[in-house]
Order: C-alpha cells, then structure tokens, then sequence
C-alpha cells in the first residue's frame, strides 16, 4: 500500500491542496483495510467454546455495539451432572475460540467468476444429458460419474440432484481432520488442532484441491482434539448453513452469468477421512468395535472372516437414524452407553440432513488407507524395513499366501448338519482367523535356511483355544484325522505340527 502513497504523492506533489488531501486519505495502507473496504474477507462468526465439554456459545450485540459478548460461564446442561458452567472468557476474550466462516460467502467468491460458474453448471448438465440418454458408465472418471450422484435425489425427493432447473447445485466433501501442530514425531508431545474443509465436488480435478478453491469451514482449536459427541459442536454452524441451503436455497442477487441473480443448493454428497474420524463424524461405533462395518449387518469378531457376501446385508438408513435419535433423547449417560453398546449408533449433526446416509456416504480416503495405512504396514510389518529389523540383521521375507478354509459361521443355517469339530463356538472361531494371521505372518529365516522364530510362533499358537488349533490342523492336511487319536493328541504337539509346516518355507528360499 505504500508504494501507491508514494505514486499519489509523485503525481500531486508533496505540497497538495486538499482535495489531493483527502483522496490520499482514503487510500488504504494495509491487507487489512482491503479486506473491510471491499468486502474480501467474508462472513464470519466467532464462537466461545467451552474448554471442557466443547458447547459452542455464540457471539451477543447489545445497543449498536460492534463488540460481541459472551456468557462467562457455560449453561449447557450435561447428563447426569447437570450445568456445565465452566468459565468461558479471559480478559472478556474466549479461552476457547471457534471462528467459522460462513459457506455462502465461499459459494458467492464461485459464482463471481464466469469460468468457475460455468465449470459448476456444466458438472451437472453432462450428468443429467447422460441420464436422458440412459448411458452407461464403464471406467468412472469423477464422482459426478459415479452410481451414487445418478441415483441422489434433489430437495423434492423426485429428480435427481443434477436437475437442477435454473438453479446452481454444488456438491461438496466433507473432511474433519486433526493434527498436531508441534510436528509429528514418534513418543514426542501431542497438541492437537482439527480442520474442518470442503471441496467443491463440481470444479475439475485440476484445480478441486488447490487451497485457493477448498472452503475452510473452520479450525477446531487445541490443545485437546474433540472426539465424539463433542465433534457436533463444531460441526452445527456448519450444518445450520447447508440445512437452509438444501431446504430453501440461498438466493445471490448478481453472479457473474445471471445479472439479476440465481438460487444456488448445496449439499455434502460424501466425507473423506481417516478410519478413526470417518467412523467419529457419522456417529458410528470404531472399527475395532463389536459393531466393526458402517455398511453391513454383521457384528462380532468372530464374524470378521465371513466371505459369504450374500449374508452381509445391508444397514438400514432408517434404523439408524432412529437408534441416532434414541441415543439423543435418552435421559442419562448410562442409558446412552447401552444403546451405544448395542447399536454401535451415537447422534451426530449431519443426521439433520435429510439425504445423510452414512452407509453409502462415509469414505475413507487414499491417503490415509493406502499411503499411511496399506504402505506402512506393509515397509514396516512385511518387509520389515525398520531400523530395529536393520540391526538384528536377519533374511527377511515377505509373508505368503495361502487360502484357508473357514469353520462353518454362527448363523449358518446348516450349521448343525455339520461335524462337530466344525461347530466351534464365537470365540474359537475369532481364534480360527487369529491362527490364519500367526501362520502367514513374516517369516525370519536365517542364511542356512533354518526358522529362528519358530519358538514365539509355537508360544502364539498355544495361546489360542484347542479346538481351533485343531480345525487348522485338519484344514492343512498335516495328519489323518482318527477320533482316538484326536482325543489323545494336545494342543502343544498340534501346534508343533503347524510350526513345522511353516518352517517349510525357510527352505524352499
């Protein structure tokens, strides 16, 4: 801004009258005065959130003031506890400031440019000619080609979303991250901040995920992430902008292709997060859990090796927003648990969108499933390409293959026609795919061929339950199965037996 004072200055003169005085004066002399002078910097509101439980408490302006206020202590009611009331401001400043920036100002900063407006309707107009003419996708390129936007209704529940009438239809993903803002290092210090950003689904993949393009919601403050339901709090503002947005639309008095303005309805047609955080924003059980898939209907560890797709099923959208709402509305935190324990569903704000189906809208994205998750694993745990696999020196070699059969599940309705010994209860059968995973972990053999870790695989496999050693055993083919014999045999000399056979391997490299 300086360098135009000093252009002002050469073309006036230093001595200027004062008109000359009062044009120089309303030139801005800093990024900030740009900004408010032209109206750059959008929209925003600046929340008090509360340090412990994370409720967002919004600003308050009293007698034309422009200084927002803010309750002191939090009033919201917790279960089983009662009122918060934890202090909220510092100085009259919050201690815990959330400052969203509102969606309709980023969509406006889209539809002021002519390319960009054009990139948003022609999005949809090459989806909806291609649904007229009832073509067929073969390799799918963009989401706007995929089975879920062709089959994704518009507000009126009828058409699809792409027609869109006259009006600009944006789709958008959704990411919650967090991070730690002291750099990530192992065993090091973890404070941690989230994001929560969108990407406008209808711009071309060249420019989608350009900072310049993304729409940064918010930045969800530390030192503590919030996990949960307190993750809802953060999430509201931007919820309350794309519920009137889907209701009602947001009219836009000028864009740069329709002089005399247009409704423009926006709607997060996905989320793309890690495993940890996609499960966290649809309310959903960890994988880890007893309620382990957001998709199908099996529960239970021991179904984790269930390849009988036709018996998955598929969640019911329905049912889970009615378990959603129940968690929500029940009366004390205990009661929460046991429907939490037995739906693995907890209440989360995207249900308020009416379209919201976790079961075909949660992803998990390439980078932290391949890149951070399939990669690692595989350089670290296969390939043991570790410092510590470095110094102990040994031949390393990758795990193998080997396709096992499976007991016969619990709800297999011929499962009593079976043979006993392959009637194994929840847990053997948990112990039947554990035992999977101990025989074709990485094998460490050494220059002569021989299995220096056969003696922690033998200790792993006499962990596991009797019955199961047994079943893998017979699978494998390692003995003739006699009825005496099996009685009389233990566990400890079935799973010598299974150490042999992978001891196998050590010298056939």
């Amino acid at each position: 801004m300086s360098m135009i004072s000093i252009l002002l200055h050469l073309a006036f003169g230093y001595d200027m009258d004062a008109e000359q005085e009062s044009i120089h004066a309303e030139v801005p002399h800093t990024i900030e005065e740009v900004l408010k002078r032209f109206n750059l910097d959008g929209r925003t509101t600046t929340y008090a959130m509360c340090p412990s439980c994370h409720n967002g408490h919004p600003p308050l302006f009293h007698s034309r003031s422009k200084k927002p206020s803010y309750p002191t202590r939090c009033n919201k009611n917790i279960l089983d506890q009662g009122l918060c009331g934890e202090p909220l401001l510092r100085d009259d400043e919050p201690i815990l400031p959330f400052v969203y920036c509102h969606i309709d100002d980023y969509i406006a900063s889209l539809l002021s440019r002519k390319e960009l407006e054009e990139h948003l309707d022609r999005a949809c107009d090459d989806l909806a000619e291609s649904l007229d003419a009832d073509e067929q996708t073969t390799f799918v390129h963009d989401i706007f080609e995929s089975k879920f936007m062709k089959t994704f209704k518009g507000p009126d529940e009828k058409q699809p979303f792409v027609y869109r009438s006259g009006e600009c239809r944006l789709a958008f993903s959704l990411c919650v991250d967090h991070f730690n803002v002291g750099g990530m290092r192992k065993r090091g210090p973890s404070v941690s901040s989230g994001i929560i950003a969108l990407a406008c689904l209808n711009l071309p993949l060249n420019i989608r995920y350009k900072p310049e393009y993304m729409y940064l919601a918010g930045i969800i403050p530390g030192p503590r992430a919030a996990h949960g339901a307190a993750l809802n709090h953060y999430l509201k503002p931007l919820i309350d902008d794309f519920e009137e947005s889907w209701r009602k639309g947001v009219f836009y008095r000028r864009t740069a292709l329709y002089p005399n303005g247009r409704v423009a309805r926006a709607a997060i047609v996905c989320e793309v997060c890690d495993l940890v955080g996609a499960r966290e924003l649809a309310g959903l059980a960890p994988n880890h859990s007893n309620h382990f898939c957001s998709v199908c209907e099996l529960t239970g560890r021991a179904n984790l090796g269930n390849y009988e797709k036709e018996r998955w099923g598929h969640r019911d959208i329905t049912e889970i927003r009615r378990q959603a709402e129940a968690w929500r509305d029940a009366p004390t935190l205990d009661a929460r648990q046991k429907l939490y324990e037995a739906h693995g569903v907890a209440w989360s704000e995207l249900y308020r969108l009416p379209y919201y189906d976790p079961t075909r809208q949660l992803t998990v994205d390439a980078m932290h499933c391949i890149l951070e998750g399939l990669v690692q694993f595989h350089f670290r745990e296969v390939l043991k390409l570790t410092t510590v696999d470095a110094k102990a020196n040994p031949k390393t070699v990758p795990a193998f293959d080997h396709i096992f059969r499976h007991p016969v599940p619990l709800d297999n309705p011929d499962r009593n026609k079976a043979p006993l010994h392959h009637q194994l209860d929840a847990k053997s059968l948990a112990d039947v795919n554990r035992i999977h995973s101990d025989l074709t972990s990485p094998i460490l053999c050494d220059a002569l061929g021989a299995f220096p870790n056969a003696a922690a695989l033998l200790k792993r496999l006499e962990t596991r339950r009797k019955d199961a050693v047994q079943f893998v055993y017979e699978d494998l083919a390692l003995g003739i199965f006699d009825k005496k014999t099996w009685r009389v045999r233990n566990k400890k000399e079935f799973a010598n037996d299974l150490v042999q056979w992978v001891s196998r391997f050590c010298h056939l490299l």
